[in-house]
């Protein structure tokens, strides 16, 4: 009679530590979810798409600019030209 009233004690604790192991887990995934749809939305920019398409032209009009700006500022301080730009 002792043993079963044992095993129904333990029946009991293993339920609970199993019932209470997946409400903590279904608790933090919650917690989570709750996060990330009320935290920032990830979009930096809404046409990423085509920015990624015409990255070459991007960066080849960035380059365009920098020099443009280098043979400005080399022809307002009378400097010679830089051998590594020409």
């Amino acid at each position: 009679m002792t043993q079963d009233k044992s095993n129904r004690k333990d029946g009991r604790n293993v339920l609970l530590a199993f019932l209470a192991f997946f409400t903590v887990f279904a608790a933090v995934d919650i917690f989570f979810v709750y996060k990330a749809v009320t935290t920032l939305p990830g979009v930096v920019s809404e046409n990423a798409y085509e920015i990624g398409l015409n990255y070459n032209d991007i960066i080849a009009e960035a380059k365009k600019r920098k020099l443009e700006q280098d043979e400005h500022q080399r022809q307002t301080d009378g400097s010679k030209p830089s051998p590594l730009t020409e």
